[in-house]
């Protein structure tokens, strides 16, 4: 009998959301990552998504980016690693909302 972790990427697959299902994971860990890593900033720093390898963060302000991009070599190695997207997310960029 195969265990739940094994058919739930199986179904997925087959069904075509795969992609999405690890890309709405990169998200979540990322908003995970920064609410823990810079938590004055958790209003204005905001990952919206994953797309092409690439996870956008949405920032309010030039502040909200400059600490951003501090830490995004942090959070690229926290999603490789810890997390084990190294194959869904290659590059972070911010974007000004």
């Amino acid at each position: 009998m195969d265990h739940i972790s094994e058919l739930i990427p199986k179904i997925l697959s087959k069904r075509g959301l795969l992609g999405e299902a690890k890309a709405a994971l990169v998200v979540f860990h990322s908003k995970a990552w920064l609410k823990q890593e810079l938590p004055n900033l958790i209003t204005e720093i905001v990952p919206k998504k994953c797309k092409d390898k690439t996870l956008f963060i949405e920032v309010a302000n030039s502040i909200a980016a400059q600490e951003c991009q501090f830490v995004t070599s942090d959070l690229l190695n926290y999603l490789h690693t810890e997390c084990e997207l190294s194959n869904e997310v290659e590059n972070i960029r911010i974007v000004r909302a």
